[in-house]
């Protein structure tokens, strides 16, 4: 699936397991097929989790967009990339910095799929934001201002209660109000 106009690309890994440390965006990009479906027909697994992962990213891009006039991840128009399907029984979402995209695991059985749930793509993305803006390294005090800047804007994101990844996982994970 793709959004030209806003750069917005969602891809099927179909369960491959990637060391994301050792990889690249090229390698990435071979081993997953971008979601397409010309018959306009989205009704298997597949499809519904890709239309939330892209229904998901657009919301928190048009978030950025209309809040903070912000274009895209790094403000210059950056492609926004996610990735489902990453691994098997993965029930986990990740900002991969060195590969600028987001990748989703989970599945029905063990969680929901990551992507269905706003706060947590937009927690994700705003790893990507607070990279491209600050440069903070991801360790130790500087490491937990990225996990709460990105907490904040998932919830402010989503607008209706103060409970982070609620949907995806059958449970509330963080309780911040």
């Amino acid at each position: 699936m793709k959004n030209s106009n806003k750069n917005i690309y969602i891809y099927d890994l179909n369960n491959s397991w990637i060391n994301t440390n050792n990889t690249s965006k090229s390698s990435l990009l071979e081993t997953s097929n971008l979601i397409e479906n010309n018959n306009n027909e989205f009704i298997d697994d597949k499809h519904i989790i890709a239309i939330d992962t892209y229904i998901n990213l657009e919301k928190t891009y048009d978030y950025y967009k209309n809040k903070f006039n912000r274009n895209s991840i790094d403000n210059k128009g950056m492609n926004v990339e996610g990735f489902i399907h990453f691994g098997e029984k993965y029930v986990c979402a990740d900002w991969i910095e060195d590969l600028g995209s987001i990748l989703f695991g989970g599945d029905e059985i063990y969680s929901s799929h990551m992507s269905k749930s706003l706060d947590i793509v937009g927690h994700e993305f705003s790893h990507g934001v607070t990279h491209k803006e600050s440069n903070l390294k991801y360790e130790n005090e500087s490491g937990a201002l990225n996990e709460s800047f990105s907490d904040i804007i998932g919830v402010g994101i989503k607008g209706k209660n103060f409970q982070l990844v609620k949907t995806a996982v059958h449970q509330i994970l963080m309780e911040m109000q």
